[in-house]
């Protein structure tokens, strides 16, 4: 079944993992696998939903120097600051309350 656990594993919960550094695979601190409750009801839902670079990535420490980081945290600021940029954009074309 995977290595997923809660609150990855909820179906309201958008999961995001990372790939490896080679971008060809999950990488190993990422859980994955069927949300349990899926599989109670008879379906398949595989977790997470979707994936990002999270391995060895470059960026800036609070003082703006250069730092390399890796994990799910990091996937997940690339993921949220991806949507947020997509929905300043078409923030005029879309109604969000």
């Amino acid at each position: 079944l995977g290595t997923l656990s809660n609150p990855g594993d909820m179906i309201e919960v958008i999961g995001v993992g990372s790939l490896n550094e080679e971008l060809n695979g999950i990488a190993s601190f990422t859980s994955w696998g069927m949300n349990i409750q899926a599989i109670k009801d008879g379906v398949g839902i595989f977790k997470p939903d979707i994936l990002t670079y999270g391995e060895n990535v470059p960026g800036l420490d609070m003082n703006g120097d250069c730092i390399v980081r890796s994990g799910t945290s990091v996937s997940a600021s690339i993921i949220s600051g991806s949507i947020a940029a997509i929905i300043s954009r078409f923030k005029k074309d879309i109604d969000i309350n």
